[in-house]
């Protein structure tokens, strides 16, 4: 999330190692795990948070904005940002609506999604994963697991982040995210980035089908 101005999403530290996949549309897979990977020993499970994840889910948040945003706007409005923001009470609607996500491993919450829909958009409003499990494919599988448990309800997912954020922006725009616009954000905060990446089926001059 955003600094206090908005509440709409600035995504955070950067799941994995950017790879090439298809560019636009969506490989629908299991949202349930991750991806074995040469050299990983467990599999991540991904589902849909619940109230005994808050603890842990607090924990990645505090975690990454730390280690993520510290560098850009400095450890004071970091700290300011995670009191007013990252709270049990912020997170227990989105809960009870099943709009955040958590990847568990070894019984530990290690990485968290969440989103809102309006309009057949879907808003990734977070994405953060701790850096100890950076390059397993969590984030990935996180982003395929929101998305593929929207199905045919939504045309499109857009998402900002931090200008600065370069690892952010190398991570969406590896998953097929194009960049749609920058807006101001609060003083002594960097720009906006927004993306997108449609859903609609590719038809064979290379645009999207409305249906």
């Amino acid at each position: 999330m955003g600094p206090p101005r908005h509440r709409r999403p600035v995504l955070g530290l950067c799941a994995v190692r950017p790879h090439h996949r298809r560019r636009h549309g969506l490989r629908r897979q299991h949202p349930g795990r991750v991806r074995r990977r040469p050299g990983l020993t467990r599999v991540a499970v991904i589902r849909h948070a619940t109230v005994a994840d808050v603890e842990g889910i607090l924990a990645v948040g505090r975690t990454t904005w730390r280690a993520t945003y510290t560098p850009l706007v400095g450890s004071e409005r970091v700290e300011s940002f995670l009191a007013r923001w990252w709270t049990a009470a912020g997170l227990l609607s989105g809960i009870e609506q099943g709009r955040v996500w958590v990847a568990g491993d070894a019984g530990q919450v290690v990485a968290m999604a969440a989103h809102s829909t309006r309009d057949r958009v879907l808003t990734l409003d977070r994405l953060y994963v701790l850096p100890s499990h950076h390059g397993r494919g969590i984030g990935t599988a996180l982003l395929d697991g929101v998305a593929a448990a929207a199905g045919a309800t939504v045309d499109v997912i857009v998402l900002s982040y931090l200008d600065g954020n370069d690892a952010a922006g190398e991570f969406y725009t590896a998953r097929g995210f194009v960049e749609t616009h920058r807006e101001r954000d609060t003083p002594g905060w960097p720009d906006d980035v927004w993306m997108a990446r449609s859903l609609l089926p590719r038809v064979p001059d290379g645009t999207h089908s409305a249906g």
